[in-house]
């Protein structure tokens, strides 16, 4: 946000005063405060951005909605559908901005491969093929993560990878439907070190879809997380006039922009394909890729441009919801 004109951070908040005032003087934030009532509250604060656990997200963004503020929470919004449902509904009826960090649709690499889809490079589209990874979720994990592990904490595979590469998955082909889902707990205990505390657990840490779009094209969706190596995204596009495919190796913190692959040839290997400079709308790219797409996020709403909120938000937290009631029947 800080690399962006049209925004200033006036404040930052935290439990504890004395990291808020560390945080404020090493990034020249004028006001430390010691709670989020503070923050909400707070004369020179405009916009609330929600960056704690998911657990915390309903009662800080609850908070800054009610003080009349716009707000961006991460994903998820929240760990529990009815709070979701609760927030989109005073977000709605007080008529607040809000955003919610689903930042991979702003992708360079994904706004020139949905440009190159309304052209018509793949012609009719045939079948879609998404594939999601990462390496953290394992069955040991840092201490830092062990609120990914309950499985009431919605902070899962399932929940922030599901969530995110959905998201990216319909932004690009559209919404799908008429899915059949598999959803697994492959790690029912989950170690921290070096604390050595163990947590049981039924939280999801892979999951499968087979869908359809609305055109009739067959989706395979995967999310899988606790992969050793060769973890990543990949996304394959086949239509009746090209193929396209828009790949990474690694699929959260990403250094680099996804690299896009296409051809129209029959018989003929994918070929690289550079992503125009416009689509690159940052004036600095010193940043991990990640962090690019979130600033994207950022500017796309200071300048009016549709980007999800909190109603958004609240029809991907039903779906993930549905997912897990048809896999479990």
């Amino acid at each position: 946000m800080a690399s962006l004109p049209q925004f200033e951070v006036t404040a930052v908040a935290s439990r504890s005063l004395e990291k808020a005032q560390e945080l404020s003087s090493r990034l020249g934030i004028r006001h430390p405060l010691g709670s989020a009532e503070e923050l909400s509250q707070h004369p020179e604060v405009d916009l609330v951005a929600v960056l704690n656990q998911a657990p915390q997200h309903y009662s800080a963004a609850l908070l800054a909605l009610n003080s009349g503020k716009q707000v961006y929470c991460e994903w998820p919004l929240t760990n529990r559908l009815d709070q979701t449902e609760h927030l989109e509904q005073v977000a709605r009826q007080s008529g607040r901005a809000t955003l919610v960090g689903l930042q991979r649709r702003f992708a360079p690499s994904v706004r020139y491969l949905q440009s190159l889809l309304k052209e018509g490079y793949l012609g009719e589209l045939r079948s879609v093929r998404m594939h999601a990874s990462e390496g953290m979720f394992q069955a040991v994990r840092p201490d830092i993560l062990g609120f990914t592990a309950p499985t009431q904490n919605f902070s899962s595979p399932f929940s922030i990878y599901g969530g995110h590469f959905l998201d990216l998955l319909m932004q690009i082909v559209g919404p799908i439907d008429r899915f059949q889902a598999v959803t697994l707990n492959q790690f029912p205990e989950v170690s921290l070190r070096p604390s050595g505390t163990v947590i049981a657990t039924s939280a999801i840490d892979q999951f499968m879809l087979l869908a359809r779009l609305r055109n009739g094209a067959p989706v395979t969706f995967h999310v899988e997380g606790g992969k050793r190596s060769g973890f990543g995204v990949q996304l394959d596009l086949t239509g009746s006039r090209g193929d396209l495919r828009l790949s990474n190796d690694c699929s959260f913190h990403s250094p680099r922009d996804h690299k896009l692959e296409g051809s129209q040839e029959c018989g003929q290997p994918l070929r690289e394909m550079a992503v125009p400079a416009h689509y690159r709308s940052l004036e600095s790219d010193d940043l991990d890729a990640t962090v690019q797409d979130l600033a994207n996020l950022y500017s796309a709403f200071s300048q009016g441009t549709p980007t999800p909120d909190f109603g958004e938000a609240l029809r991907l937290h039903r779906l993930l919801a549905e997912i897990q009631d048809l896999a479990q029947d």
